[in-house]
């Protein structure tokens, strides 16, 4: 009990040391925490919405291209034993119109007698499906829309811009709650005339009998369905989706796992400066019984309670944090953010990362609290003799540093899995800390005499505390170090993607205006079509040089999706492809021969090069199609594969377009603006400028640009309270040698040098090895893309980020050591000189 009341009251002696220990654990606990949510939630959301589509379906079966196709198999499958309902259905990506705005939804054509055996509807107004020209809404979405019961609505069709009534509300379950409610349903005769023809479907949803093995019958259909149509389960749908994500997910898992190993140096620090202080309270409880296993407890104890208080308030800045990033990803993606997604295994997470976090970080200055001697001081101070930083500590870094820098070697060169080099370059560059000692002397003279021709003789008296204090001065250097490192590396790495973004922009979509009728959904890049014959709309425009229309279809490839894009790539001037592999003339004419370029991404997930062949699934059965070139691709995680439009028209019997990209002659922009802003008003389609869209990637540029100066200044600020704390706690051990350097002479003002000297050496030293260190960890993780991501990111410096990030940081470090400096400077001289 005794020993509990000296925890707590030196948890309260030091409150600012504690909240530098306490937001350390948060900062750590609440990035797992918002890392965790924020990737379930989002993988969540899709797998939730294609299920609300789907319903009890356990099989579907749709056409190899996702196009229409006769529903005269039907019957077929109802023959076949253990099949006991067939729904069928058309669903495809639209465009609805009210108030002069423009909502993408999903449309779905159903059967009202019989879609009831698959998926749940709940009428909250109004009454269900009946009417031809009548279509249903989700509650929700029509009261956020302003649209109420029996009010007109417009569809895009392929047939122009259809009038609708909403006849009926749904509530937000099944199929109605699709990507929050932005579905319209309307009867399945309805939906053929707008967006096909009559007795023509693209879906079919299977409930099987509970007694039969899914996977038999999913055979039997397999082998009695007409060639060209596949059957696959519903969670297929989501496998573009995962791989889209896995992009963001190893950034944020590289950075979260850096994040808690600035944590654990924090709280090492921290703790070795809380057992430096208390030697003389440690030396009189083992000097009056208390034994080492006591000492031991208690000071593990203290670790303890910071770690749960940690914890608990980690835990809810965690979900903030995710809210944060969910967010973020969803503005990326052009995306309504989905609805947070809260498991057990965050809370797990939390729980087990706060107190694994202190214990790692308080062990050791533990068991330095059990070896003082029971006599060693009574005095009202008492330093560690031992200052210097344990050897064995060095030694095992230095293994540490050579057996994860050779794992990461291992990684680039292929020898071992690359899923290997996040924990090898989080153990890379954590290590390194634990070598500093090895050069701290020299270093920290020589920056010291650096700064003695500025400062004067306090930057030679600022040095001599610093390597007295080997350990302590470590790790404050390795906590800036490794919150630099950590933003430069990822800053970098985040700089170059952008830049590659944009030039892959510049390259791949070539022209002067751009007409869609919707943004693509980002998780299968797949958007509302558009009638073909638009293109010969366009092209009778004076001014227009070239028209292309891009068309995205789902297809599959050994038992992967894959988005095919079809392309006229009618332009004679330019190839619209960001080649990796291929010679551009021959690529031109391996594509009009009926080859196919395809993305980095699947070249490294499949091992497969330019003169291969990829087996694809077409409406005419398996085709082995030669690949002609690989091309870098950031749509759909890179799962692309390009396919000149007329060979995915025989293929996959495509129809209509996503996209056109207009080429006109740069003396009749205007004009040619001004009718295709006509078409685009009267067909209800969206016209944007090439600019336009440049301007939209920005904005979306700008906002990741300025969440990395958030983390890199949140980084910062976190080691600038470390830095504070050990130029503190060098103020108090050299408080008798200040009382005397004032007494002889030497002004506040000077003191004050000394102290801010300090900080500067601390500084420089952290923050070259931290810059030096991100920009090794940028250069590591443009190696290690292709490998792991499936496209390259070409590395560069930025000296501006390396610059600036040099410059904030210096800046808080110096303004960090402002306050202990202060209290330097006002020390009372009759009290500091009886300080032994």
């Amino acid at each position: 009990m005794v020993l509990w009341k000296l925890t707590l009251r030196e948890i309260c002696r030091h409150p600012g040391r504690a909240i530098l220990t306490l937001l350390s654990i948060i900062i750590g606990v609440a990035a797992v925490v918002a890392v965790s949510i924020s990737t379930t939630t989002t993988r969540e959301a899709y797998k939730n919405m294609y299920e609300s589509v789907a319903g009890r379906a356990s099989l579907e079966i749709a056409a190899e291209g996702g196009g229409p196709f006769s529903d005269s198999v039907v019957p077929i499958l109802k023959e076949i034993s253990g099949v006991k309902t067939v729904v069928p259905s058309f669903q495809t990506l639209t465009v609805l119109y009210h108030n002069n705005t423009r909502y993408r939804m999903l449309a779905m054509g159903i059967d009202p007698a019989i879609d009831g055996k698959v998926r749940d509807y709940d009428l909250k107004e109004g009454k269900f499906l009946g009417d031809p020209d009548g279509v249903l809404l989700e509650v929700g979405f029509a009261q956020s829309i302003g649209v109420k019961l029996h009010d007109e609505v417009k569809l895009l069709t392929k047939r122009g811009v259809k009038r609708v009534t909403v006849i009926g509300l749904l509530s937000p379950r099944g199929a109605a709650g699709f990507r929050q409610g932005e579905t319209v349903l309307l009867p399945l005769e309805t939906a053929q005339i707008f967006y096909s023809s009559p007795n023509y479907i693209n879906a079919l949803s299977l409930i099987l009998d509970d007694s039969v093995d899914a996977k038999t019958i999913e055979a039997e259909i397999s082998r009695r369905l007409p060639t060209g149509l596949a059957v696959h389960t519903p969670a297929g749908r989501t496998q573009l989706a995962k791989e889209t994500l896995l992009n963001a997910e190893q950034g944020l898992n590289f950075a979260c796992a850096l994040t808690v190993v600035l944590a654990v140096f924090i709280i090492l620090n921290t703790f070795l400066m809380n057992v430096s202080e208390r030697r003389r309270q440690l030396s009189i409880l083992r000097a009056i019984g208390a034994t080492r296993s006591q000492i031991m407890r208690m000071m593990l104890r203290e670790g303890l309670l910071m770690g749960l208080i940690g914890t608990v308030i980690g835990f809810p800045a965690g979900l903030i944090g995710a809210y944060f990033i969910r967010n973020g990803m969803a503005m990326i993606s052009s995306t309504a953010p989905p609805e947070m997604h809260f498991t057990v295994i965050p809370l797990l997470l939390a729980a087990l990362i706060g107190p694994a976090m202190t214990f790692a970080g308080t062990f050791f200055p533990a068991r330095m609290a059990t070896r003082i001697s029971p006599t060693e001081g009574f005095r009202p101070v008492v330093t560690d003799p031992r200052g210097e930083f344990p050897r064995r500590a060095t030694i095992g870094g230095l293994i540490a540093f050579l057996v994860s820098g050779l794992l990461l070697a291992g990684c680039v060169t292929g020898w071992l899995p690359i899923e290997a080099s996040i924990p090898s370059g989080v153990i890379f560059m954590a290590s390194f800390v634990l070598l500093i000692p090895c050069v701290l002397r020299p270093i920290v003279y020589g920056i010291g005499a650096v700064l003695a021709s500025i400062l004067g003789v306090e930057a030679k008296l600022a040095r001599l505390q610093l390597v007295r204090q080997t350990a302590r001065t470590t790790l404050t250097i390795g906590v800036l170090y490794i919150a630099i490192g950590t933003g430069i590396g990822l800053g970098t790495t985040i700089v170059n993607n952008v830049q590659d973004v944009r030039e892959w922009y510049r390259r791949t979509m070539i022209g002067d205006f751009f007409l869609r009728a919707a943004f693509p959904d980002p998780s299968a890049g797949l958007t509302a079509e558009m009638p073909l014959s638009l293109q010969d709309e366009i092209k009778q425009i004076p001014g227009v040089k070239n028209v292309d229309s891009v068309r995205f279809i789902t297809a599959h490839t050994k038992g992967r999706s894959i988005i095919v894009i079809a392309r006229g790539f009618t332009d004679p001037d330019v190839l619209p492809l960001d080649l990796a592999q291929g010679n551009l003339d021959e690529v031109r004419r391996g594509l009009l021969d009926g080859g196919v370029v395809i993305g980095t991404v699947v070249a490294q997930r499949e091992g497969l090069k330019v003169g291969d062949d990829i087996v694809v699934k077409t409406r005419s059965g398996e085709k082995s199609l030669p690949i002609v070139g690989t091309a870098i691709e950031y749509n759909v995680g890179g799962f692309v594969l390009y396919m000149e439009r007329s060979v995915a028209k025989r293929l996959l019997d495509i129809d209509g377009a996503d996209f056109f990209l207009i080429r006109a002659d740069k003396n009749s922009l205007t004009d040619v603006e001004a009718r295709l802003r006509s078409i685009a008003d009267k067909q209800g389609l969206m016209l944007h400028s090439f600019t336009d869209l440049s301007r939209m990637l920005d904005n979306i540029m700008k906002g990741v640009v300025t969440g990395l100066w958030g983390l890199l200044v949140l980084g910062f600020i976190v080691s600038a309270f470390g830095i504070a704390n050990t130029l503190t706690m060098n103020v108090l051990e050299q408080t008798r040698e200040i009382a005397l350097l004032r007494v002889v002479a030497m002004t506040r003002w000077q003191v004050r040098k000394m102290i801010i000297s300090q900080a500067a050496i601390i500084g420089v030293i952290g923050l070259l090895a931290g810059i030096i260190a991100g920009v090794n960890t940028a250069y590591i993780i443009s190696l290690c893309t292709m490998p792991l991501l499936g496209y390259p990111i070409a590395f560069s410096l930025h000296w501006t980020l390396l610059a600036g990030s040099f410059a904030v940081a210096f800046v808080i470090v110096l303004l960090a050591a402002w306050m202990p400096a202060e209290r330097a400077a006002r020390l009372n001289l009759l009290i500091a000189l009886h300080y032994e």
